[in-house]
C-alpha cells in the first residue's frame, strides 16, 4: 500500500447548491500541482469554499376546517473542522492558497501590513513564538528540577550505600544462619543413632544389674553348699554300721548326690563367668557411650555458641535500622524468621527507591548546564 507524503484534492461533486441542478450532480477533477477555475459571475466558481449552506422546505396544506396553512423547515449545514485535519494544512493555507476566493486572489499586492499579517497566518509565526516561550519555560522548570534531582540523587546515593551495606550484612547473616542450620541438622543426624544406642545401652545396663544380682545369688548359694559339705565332713564321728552292700548303696547315693551338687556348682561357676564377661562388655560399651556423649555435648555447646553469634548479629542489625528487636535471648526460629522478613522488607524498600530513581532520571534525559 502506497502512502502519500501530502494531501491531494482529486475531484469534487456539487448537487443542489445555487445554480447547480438538484438531481444531476456536476463533477470536476483537479490536476496537480494547481487547477484554475474560470467563469462568469454566478456560475459557481466559489461554491467549493462555502462555509455555510442553507436549505428550506415549505409545505402548504388545508386543515380539517378548510383553512389554508403553510409549514416550513429551515436547515443550515456548516463547515466541519475535520477537513483541516484530513488535508494536513492550516486554515490560513486553505483560505489564502488552496481555496482562495477570487476577490482575495490579489492579496500579495496589498499593503505591507496586510501582507505581513497574511504571511504570519500562513507560517503560524505567533504559534512559533508561543511554542518558543513554552520551550524556554519548560527548560527553566527542567533546570530547577535537575537541581532538586541532584540533591535527591545525593541522598539516594547514600541510601544506596546503606542498602548495599544492608544487603551484604543480610547475605552474611543468611550464610551464617544456613551454616548453623546445616550444623544443627548434621548434629541432629548424628545424635539420633546415638540416642537410639543410648536407649539400647540403658536396656542392657538393666539386664546387667539383673545378672549381677543373679551372680551374687549364685555365689551365696555356692558358699552355703561349700559350708554344708565342710560340715558334713567334719561331723562324721562314727563308722557306718551295716553290710557292705548297704554301705555301697549309701556311698553310691552319696556320690550321686555329690555329683549333682558338683554339677550344680559347676553350672553356677559357668553362669558367674558368663555374667562377668557380659558385665565387662557392658562396662566397655558404657565407657564408649560416655565418650560419645561428651563429644555430643561439645558439639551442642558449639551450636549454642553459633546461635548466640547469630542472635547478636541479628540484634545488632535490627537496632542499627530501628527495627523491632527480640524480647529475650536466645531467639526462637519464629523470631529469627520475623527478623529476616523485616530486613528483607527494608532492603526491598531501598531497592524500590533506587529503581524509582532510575526510572525517574534515566541516563541522558536532560543535559545539565
Amino acid at each position: 500500500m502506497l502512502y502519500l507524503s501530502m494531501a491531494l484534492v482529486e475531484r469534487m461533486s456539487i448537487l443542489g447548491i445555487r445554480s447547480f441542478d438538484h438531481e444531476t450532480p456536476q463533477k470536476i477533477e483537479f490536476f496537480t500541482p494547481v487547477t484554475l477555475i474560470l467563469g462568469h459571475n454566478g456560475t459557481g466558481k466559489t461554491v467549493a469554499r462555502e462555509t455555510e449552506v442553507k436549505a428550506k422546505v415549505t409545505l402548504q396544506i388545508r386543515d380539517v376546517q378548510g383553512q389554508p396553512m403553510v409549514i416550513s423547515r429551515a436547515l443550515v449545514a456548516t463547515q466541519r473542522d475535520k477537513m483541516v485535519t484530513s488535508l494536513g494544512v492550516s486554515k490560513a493555507v486553505l483560505e489564502n492558497v488552496i481555496f482562495c476566493h477570487q476577490e482575495d486572489s490579489n492579496w500579495p499586492l496589498q499593503e505591507a501590513k496586510a501582507v505581513k499579517q497574511r504571511f504570519d497566518d500562513l507560517f503560524a509565526s505567533s504559534r512559533y513564538v508561543k511554542a518558543l516561550d513554552a520551550i524556554r519555560k519548560c527548560k527553566q522548570e527542567k533546570d530547577s528540577n535537575i537541581k532538586i534531582y541532584k540533591t535527591e540523587l545525593k541522598h539516594l546515593g547514600k541510601s544506596r550505600e546503606e542498602a548495599n551495606k544492608l544487603r551484604n550484612e543480610r547475605q552474611d547473616l543468611q550464610q551464617s544462619i544456613e551454616n548453623e542450620q546445616r550444623t544443627l541438622a548434621s548434629v541432629q543426624q548424628k545424635l539420633d543413632p546415638i540416642v537410639e544406642r543410648l536407649n539400647l545401652y540403658k536396656q542392657k545396663y538393666a539386664e546387667l544389674i539383673q545378672i549381677q544380682a543373679e551372680i551374687k545369688s549364685c555365689e551365696t548359694e555356692k558358699s552355703h553348699l561349700d559350708e554344708s559339705v565342710h560340715n558334713l565332713l567334719a561331723n562324721i564321728k562314727s563308722e557306718f554300721e551295716g553290710t557292705d552292700e548297704e554301705l555301697a548303696t549309701v556311698v553310691e547315693n552319696a556320690d550321686a548326690e555329690l555329683d549333682r551338687k558338683q554339677l550344680h556348682l559347676t553350672q553356677l561357676d559357668e553362669a558367674i563367668q558368663l555374667n562377668r564377661m557380659k558385665l565387662r562388655d557392658a562396662e566397655s560399651q558404657r565407657n564408649k557411650l560416655s565418650v560419645e556423649i561428651a563429644q555430643l555435648e561439645m558439639q551442642v555447646k558449639h551450636l549454642k555458641d553459633g546461635i548466640s553469634t547469630r542472635d547478636n548479629l541479628l540484634l545488632s542489625a535490627l537496632q542499627h535500622y530501628n527495627l523491632p528487636v527480640f524480647d529475650d535471648l536466645p531467639a526462637n526460629e519464629e523470631q529469627v524468621a520475623s527478623a529476616v522478613r523485616h530486613l528483607n522488607s527494608l532492603l526491598r524498600s531501598v531497592d524500590a527507591s533506587e529503581t524509582e530513581l532510575k526510572v525517574f532520571l534515566p541516563c541522558g534525559t536532560f543535559a545539565i548546564q
